[in-house]
């Protein structure tokens, strides 16, 4: 007895030390796995972090690995049991994203993050909502829900992941640049904190095209925006929306129902998880539960020390960027997580397998405020001018003399054009100052705005790159240039081919072209103008759709066009993105700034001409500008009465519409009367008549 007692003790010290052995061994070749990809990867490095960031977590990590080690089935029945309970009190399959369908036009959403704001379902907003949600009816047989927890770096799982048939990602993660070889590239729903869109893409105020580039990572993946949760998310969602339909982004923008979050809050509130809102994971998972058959959890591991190696971790696989602190209870939410599982599990009700291979989610920050709200109206304090003639009352005697003095025969007078051109070389030099570069408006220096006179500007390097480097104008000569303003007298006069014979053709503030309007303008266009109130009034400040910008502009070709940004405050903004627009988009036009200096300086020289108004129009700082260029100015479309002066019909404000001008800003009737002296002297050339 004893001798067996003996063998058997033998034996038993010899499975013991073998299996030391075989665990070292296993620990250093995982050990040394770990070490070959990161010496092959470096982005996806470690960052070292104190211990003390999961201190007393050790006990929690112990039983989680307790419950993971233990044989994992599915239980049918109690999957099935669990997904129609979140059915019946969440409808993720009908309700999850809003449609046309389950939020018609006129009725109101109430934000799930602030109760008492509500939205008005406009036509506008209508239109943005798909017909049907894109989950009615439809169930996926595998689904992988996939956190960015630091310890998916080195995991390998990146073909398990992309072998799930349907992949849901958290808030835009990376997954190209060698990341793809642990978490996948396979992506069919993405995410999007609006806090990202605020700190990564400016809000999407400026530059967008960095955005649409990162979303093509994503292919024709659903993209989800919780648009609707606070008011501050509203506008940078929706702006995301129009950038990915001005782009013609494959990706397909929706917009979370705060209708089925709050169900969702209510519903994981009753399974013990009281937190201020629930990550964007746990909603994810969620959703996954009524889509999928069988879901697979990917990073959702909300301690700093790794479960196996117990190394620090990354807070997430891509940066260690910590998340804000008492927005969400992710342990809360991995422990009901891991509750469920070993309680079903003992009950033989496992519903769901967790895949211990994640880390903390990234926190879903919707209180931060992500809003950049500009002003659309700023108003100024400015000298009154003299109104325009609005109808044509009474001015029969000014049309008579004009006529007098345009019947005349007119011939350049060289003297007088090279003394008033000299004039305005010496005083205002719009060859060298017109247009702000890099040359004339160093770093450092201070812009002051030619409207609001104590608004200064400080040029930062980031506003000097926008500048051209040198003057477009300079040592550059034109024989014949023409104006164009917008006047209705230039309809049905048949001057386009006149117009287009000039060498150098100015056109004001994004004037039409087409549609039958070039036979009277033309359609060449060396230089256009644009007044910041077009682009407020009909693109929207350009803080929503951008793309009818584009194509309003595609109708001037490589031509040049004039943005007055630093005139007032409230034109800066949105100058700055129309040229971020034409960057984004890659325009051929040409965007640059007109000089405020320049401008100053112009509207002194017009006061000494007897011009003594609020503020220049575009028309005589653009026939201004010709008068330098060329040798031969003529302007087409200046009259500021409401008759032809030849048939006497009643004349249009515009030859495209007969919206009536702002008469607290220019003296129309008077610039006229001094461009008509300045073509009686030889000068310029206006013309009046049709050009048949």
């Amino acid at each position: 007895m004893g001798g067996l007692r003996g063998q058997l003790f033998s034996l038993m010290i010899g499975l013991l030390f073998l299996g030391s052995l075989l665990t070292t061994f296993m620990w250093y070749m995982l050990d040394n796995k770990n070490v070959k990809i990161r010496r092959h990867l470096p982005k996806m490095k470690i960052v070292p972090r104190s211990t003390d960031s999961c201190k007393n977590c050790g006990e929690t990590i112990k039983k989680a690995l307790d419950i993971y080690y233990k044989t994992w089935r599915k239980q049918e029945e109690s999957f099935k049991n669990f997904s129609q309970q979140l059915s019946r009190k969440c409808h993720g399959l009908d309700k999850a994203i809003i449609s046309q369908m389950n939020t018609p036009l006129g009725s109101k959403l109430v934000y799930d993050g602030e109760k008492k704001r509500t939205a008005q379902i406009n036509a506008e907003l209508f239109s943005t909502f798909p017909k049907v949600s894109p989950f009615s009816n439809k169930t996926r047989a595998s689904c992988a829900v996939v956190g960015n927890g630091g310890i998916l770096a080195n995991s390998q799982c990146g073909k398990m992941i992309d072998s799930a048939e349907f992949v849901i990602r958290c808030n835009l993660p990376p997954v190209s640049d060698g990341y793809e070889k642990h978490v996948g590239s396979k992506t069919n729903l993405v995410t999007v904190n609006p806090s990202i869109l605020l700190d990564k893409y400016g809000s999407l105020m400026t530059r967008r095209r960095p955005f649409v580039e990162k979303l093509r990572n994503y292919g024709d993946s659903m993209m989800l925006l919780p648009a609707f949760s606070f008011g501050m998310n509203t506008p940078v969602s929706l702006r995301a929306f129009y950038t990915i339909e001005d782009f013609k982004s494959p990706i397909r923008p929706l917009f979370l129902n705060p209708l089925y979050l709050e169900s969702l809050a209510v519903f994981w509130k009753s399974q013990g998880v009281k937190a201020l809102r629930l990550s964007s994971g746990i909603m994810m998972i969620s959703l996954a539960l009524e889509i999928c058959d069988n879901v697979h959890l990917y990073g959702f591991w909300p301690f700093s020390i790794h479960p196996h190696n117990f190394q620090d971790l990354s807070n997430h696989y891509y940066d260690n960027k910590l998340d804000k602190k008492n927005i969400h209870a992710m342990p809360t939410e991995f422990n009901q997580l891991l509750k469920l599982h070993t309680q079903e599990r003992m009950k033989g009700r496992i519903f769901i397998s967790i895949i211990f291979i994640g880390s903390l989610l990234i926190l879903v920050c919707y209180l931060k405020d992500i809003s950049n709200v500009e002003r659309n109206q700023i108003q100024h304090k400015m000298r009154g001018a003299p109104n325009t003639i609005n109808s044509c009352k009474n001015c029969g005697e000014k049309i008579k003399q004009a006529l007098e003095i345009y019947s005349e025969t007119w011939t350049k007078q060289d003297f007088n054009y090279e003394k008033f051109r000299l004039d305005l070389r010496v005083n205002v030099n719009g060859f060298d100052e017109a247009v702000i570069t890099q040359t004339n408006t160093p770093v450092g220096s201070r812009l002051v705005y030619d409207g609001e006179r104590k608004r200064i500007l400080n040029v930062t390097q980031e506003i000097y790159d926008l500048f051209p480097k040198g003057h477009p104008f300079s040592n550059k000569r034109w024989d014949t240039c023409a104006v164009i303003g917008n006047g209705g007298i230039v309809a049905n006069s048949s001057c386009g081919k006149m117009i287009n014979s000039a060498d150098f053709v100015i056109r004001c503030n994004l004037p039409p072209l087409s549609d039958g309007y070039e036979k009277d303008v033309g359609t060449k266009t060396n230089l256009v103008t644009a007044n910041p109130t077009i682009l407020l009034k009909k693109f929207e400040s350009l803080v929503g759709r951008r793309r009818p910008l584009m194509k309003k502009l595609s109708s001037y070709g490589n031509s040049m066009l004039l943005l007055p940004a630093f005139s007032f405050g409230m034109n800066t903004a949105v100058c700055m993105r129309t040229l971020y627009t034409i960057q984004d988009f890659e325009s051929a036009i040409q965007p640059a700034f007109i000089n405020p200096e320049y401008l100053i300086k112009l509207s002194k020289f017009w006061r000494a001409h007897e011009l003594k108004e609020a503020r220049l129009s575009t028309g005589v700082m653009m026939a201004s500008l010709a008068l330098e260029l060329c040798d031969d100015v003529h302007l087409y479309g200046f009259w500021p009465f409401g008759i032809h002066p030849f048939n006497f019909k009643n004349l249009t404000n515009h030859y495209y519409d007969d919206i009536k001008p702002n008469t607290n800003f220019h003296s129309m009737p008077v610039e006229f009367s001094i461009l008509l002296q300045l073509h009686k002297n030889g000068v310029l050339r206006l013309h009046l008549e049709d050009c048949q």
